[in-house]
């Protein structure tokens, strides 16, 4: 069998065999695919250039990797402290890892029953959720071309490497370890004592291919199985929690699940259609030594109508058994993870778990020996007139920090886009590099993977859908600019809501910092007045409102060219401030005391 294997993340489409990618060691954000290949794969990604879309027959490694993380260290901690102990009651044999941020776990081949097939993924995910892996695993870490990263390489976004834990468990628990263990622990590279698991495995997870049980007509009381068939399910926008109760097989939650059921139908279709439904349902979870009889099913339904003094059974998106089933495809999911109702005591310790999180916040301000920090989830705007250096003043700031960056860049093309990053990272001069790349030379080839600039437009309901398709989740969001965004409103002010709407949800949902570049309008750049910041842009009430900090640009020029800027924090939902002035110099903004403004 071959794994891919990517040296970056846009370095994708290598292939080695399986053992061989365990014998990487050292380097920066190296990964390999969750699932193993056969030749096929290859051929498809020497035809296609590309492994994305590729649908043949996948198999599993022989170690299966599940992947553990949390908002915080002590989260994940936690979560695959659990997750061990869930293997354990199974009798599934387990490898820890630290992956550089959150935990990886290893289990062995020999614990699935499988075989070979395009949709192995979908099995192995329905195999594991049947086990309640999901519940402390990350469930989106099944994809068919799932990348994972390598054994001993180091995570850029925490500078530590992945390594193997079982050394450090042999002096704790998983529940012990801190911070500050991990840290030490995870500074270098360690030994990897094995590759496979030694002990013998019975198999726990059924991943079989899932066949469709025919009509027939001798036994009217066996229930069709549901077809997994492209085309035979329903809308996976449509309550897919649902969906999947409909599925289910097994002995384990039948009950709980027919009260669901019953109580979802109860409040939609008339009693004898409900009846029909449920008793279906319960054939098809009925087996000879545990049968689920009408009558049981009959009185759960009765129970649906009845129960609550007559008012009926209900049950929400937030009950535990329907949760454990949601997914987010479904159109409620963005509305039930934005429920935050919460009380005065609620919003205290959510205050204290921000701050004894760890969290580092982008200290902008600390690029010019200022202090303006800018916190995961906040929503920046920065305004100026048209040739002001909005864009390379965000492309200076990414260029610092190197985080994981997606560059929605509407203006400029892929080649002026390398030119401007070669002159901020090396200092060289436009005609330098022009003749570089003449010859060949590419600059920070190997340094550059964090950035990924992405040239279409899209409508703002799109750009969840882009970040989603990423492997690695980006920490920063950059929009150049939110005025050539598609949009279906042709009133600015209506736009400018949809935009800013969208803008602020992806940064709260995602955790990420988000910038957007903004047009002034025409009456703040002619007026002689002073006209308040907040209404400079165009589109202004949406855009003052919404965002966390707006950020203003005053260019001052001498012939025509730029001399120095003039960098202003004019709206703050915090309490820091920054006002500096910068010179540009081979694109680079470069903090100066020249040309003090007097006001």
């Amino acid at each position: 069998m071959i794994r891919e294997y990517a040296q970056s993340l846009s370095n994708r489409g290598n292939f080695l065999d399986e053992l061989e990618v365990f014998k990487i060691k050292g380097g920066r954000d190296k990964f390999m695919s969750l699932f193993c290949y056969d030749n096929d794969a290859r051929t498809y990604v020497s035809e296609n250039r590309k492994i994305a879309g590729y649908n043949g027959i996948i198999y599993l490694a022989k170690e299966h990797i599940l992947d553990v993380d949390g908002e915080t260290f002590i989260e994940g901690r936690d979560a695959a402290a659990d997750l061990i102990e869930l293997l354990i009651d199974l009798n599934v044999p387990y490898k820890p890892f630290f992956s550089g941020t959150g935990f990886h776990i290893s289990i062995p081949q020999d614990s699935f029953k499988w075989e070979g097939h395009k949709d192995l993924h979908l099995y192995v995910k329905e195999a594991l959720s049947n086990k309640d892996i999901f519940k402390f695993a990350d469930v989106s870490v099944t994809d068919k071309v799932r990348l994972i990263r390598c054994t001993n390489t180091v995570n850029t976004k925490s500078g530590l490497y992945k390594v193997p834990l079982d050394r450090l468990l042999k002096d704790m628990d998983m529940s012990e370890i801190t911070v500050k263990d991990i840290k030490l622990f995870a500074s270098k590279t360690r030994v990897v004592d094995t590759y496979g698991f030694r002990e013998e495995v019975e198999p726990i997870f059924d991943a079989f291919p899932k066949k469709t049980t025919s009509i027939t007509l001798t036994k009217p009381k066996t229930a069709i199985k549901p077809s997994d068939e492209f085309g035979r399910h329903a809308d996976p926008v449509n309550y897919p929690c649902i969906q999947d109760m409909l599925k289910w097989t097994g002995y384990g939650k039948r009950h709980a699940i027919a009260l669901r059921l019953s109580a979802w139908f109860r409040w939609r279709y008339p009693e004898n259609v409900v009846k029909l439904i449920m008793r279906n349902w319960a054939d098809q979870v009925s087996e000879a030594n545990k049968p689920f009889t009408h009558s049981e099913i009959d009185r759960i339904v009765e129970s649906a109508y009845s129960g609550h003094n007559g008012n009926g059974n209900n049950y929400g998106c937030n009950d535990k058994i329907r949760d454990e089933f949601c997914k987010q495809s479904c159109r409620l999911y963005s509305a039930k993870k934005d429920n935050n109702m919460i009380d005065f005591l609620g919003m205290a310790e959510q205050a204290v778990a921000f701050y004894q999180s760890g969290i580092k916040p982008l200290n902008v301000g600390g690029l010019y020996n200022e202090d303006f920090p800018i916190y995961p989830g906040e929503l920046v705007i920065v305004q100026a007139p048209p040739k002001c250096m909005k864009t390379m003043l965000i492309h200076n700031w990414v260029a610092a920090f190197k985080k994981p960056t997606y560059f929605l860049e509407m203006e400029m093309s892929p080649r002026q886009m390398y030119i401007r990053h070669v002159q901020i990272r090396g200092g060289k001069t436009y005609d330098e590099i022009e003749r570089d790349l003449r010859t060949g030379v590419i600059d920070f080839k190997d340094d550059s993977e964090w950035l990924t600039i992405d040239y279409k437009p899209c409508f703002p309901f799109e750009l969840q859908k882009r970040i989603d398709l990423m492997s690695i989740k980006p920490e920063i969001i950059v929009v150049d600019h939110i005025g050539l965004m598609e949009s279906n409103k042709y009133d600015m002010n209506g736009k400018m809501e949809e935009i800013m709407a969208t803008l602020r949800d992806v940064a709260i949902k995602n955790n990420m910092v988000v910038f957007a570049v903004s047009e002034m309008t025409k009456e703040a750049m002619n007026s002689k007045n002073s006209v308040p910041a907040i209404a400079a842009s165009r589109g202004s009430a949406r855009i003052g409102y919404t965002a966390n900090k707006v950020m203003q640009i005053k260019a001052y020029r001498d012939n025509g060219e730029i001399n120095y800027l003039i960098l202003e924090c004019v709206a703050n939902r915090e309490k820091e401030g920054l006002y500096v002035h910068l010179e540009p110099i081979n694109c680079r903004l470069i903090k100066t005391y020249k040309g003090i403004d007097n006001g």
